[in-house]
């Protein structure tokens, strides 16, 4: 499936590799459809008009759920402020005027100690369920009401880990050219190796 916003954001050697567009409650109910063991690139996608208005009532961390599930978390969850979220939010009603998707997140998977995109989507997602391991990074997403049924993933697979942490800097500062911030759920600029 493609993605337009990707799509303009990747280099032309990458635009036929773009896989999924699956739903986040798809990929939860049907794990086997990110059954991929392989380094990549992953973006979590939305369509800015589905995204609900009400976004700012959860700007202190994620869902309930997660928060009472572990205090570690609940201390992640205060390593961006509230003034930074705030920035964000009013760049995503800049760019709601737009009637179109949006990258929310860009992050690497690698397979050097795991089963690359496979387990990075996997925890993502569960972490999102108030399951599984922790998963910091791209926790904006999960204070988007009704994210489960509106955003979606999106993946490249990649020939290396370093390839794969090497793509996800160049991405984030090629968004970050283009639009002037980092993506809403992204915590930091990635390094290249």
């Amino acid at each position: 499936m493609e993605n337009e916003e990707i799509k303009k954001l990747v280099d032309l050697k990458y635009k036929e590799k773009i896989e999924g567009g699956y739903k986040i409650e798809e990929l939860w109910n049907n794990m086997d459809l990110i059954k991929i063991k392989s380094d990549g690139i992953y973006f979590v996608v939305g369509r800015i008009k589905d995204i609900n208005k009400k976004l700012e009532e959860n700007a202190n961390g994620a869902t309930v759920e997660i928060r009472k599930k572990n205090k570690i978390i609940n201390k992640l969850l205060k390593g961006e402020s509230l003034k930074e979220f705030q920035d964000k939010l009013d760049y995503l009603k800049e760019r709601s005027k737009d009637n179109e998707d949006i990258i929310l997140y860009i992050g690497s998977a690698t397979r050097k100690n795991s089963d690359g995109l496979y387990k990075r989507i996997k925890e993502y997602i569960q972490w999102g369920y108030g399951k599984g391991q922790i998963h910091a990074g791209g926790r904006a997403i999960w204070q988007i009401p009704k994210c489960k049924e509106i955003l979606k993933f999106y993946w490249i697979r990649l020939a290396s880990s370093e390839e794969s942490k090497d793509m996800e800097a160049k991405l984030i500062k090629k968004y970050e050219n283009k639009f002037g911030k980092i993506p809403f759920a992204n915590m930091k600029r990635e390094k290249k190796n």
